[in-house]
């Protein structure tokens, strides 16, 4: 996992350089408010207290409509849903038939069926 580091100390030589740093820091702290949330009040909905992902993002597949996902809570199972790829666009442009193999792939293929009695 990775953790925050210092890059370069030789350049806090001076406050000067010190305070440019700080300066970044809390720049980047701010930009990552978003819905009048702290980068740790955002991080706190999406893990749990032992750092596992539970973030309330979901996403489904359904297969006339295709993949969908949203993000949030909901009330209804089937509001707030946004398609990502329709299911036309999955599939891809078709194969082409190219005949049946007629041998065995395997050589010594031997047939077994896993059982119990086996061990």
């Amino acid at each position: 996992m990775a953790r925050l580091r210092q890059q370069h100390p030789q350049n806090y030589t001076s406050s000067g350089n010190i305070s440019v740093e700080f300066e970044n820091l809390v720049r980047y702290l701010n930009a990552a408010e978003l819905g009048n949330k702290t980068l740790s009040e955002l991080l706190q909905s999406i893990f749990d207290p032992e750092g596992n992902f539970s973030g309330p993002v979901d996403m489904r597949h359904v297969p006339d409509t295709g993949i969908q996902y949203r993000i949030g809570d909901y009330d209804n199972a089937e509001s707030g849903w946004i398609t990502i790829v329709q299911s036309e666009d999955l599939r891809g442009a078709p194969g082409r038939e190219v005949g049946t193999i007629g041998d065995s792939i395997f050589q010594a293929r031997y047939p077994f069926i896993a059982s119990a009695d086996n061990e």
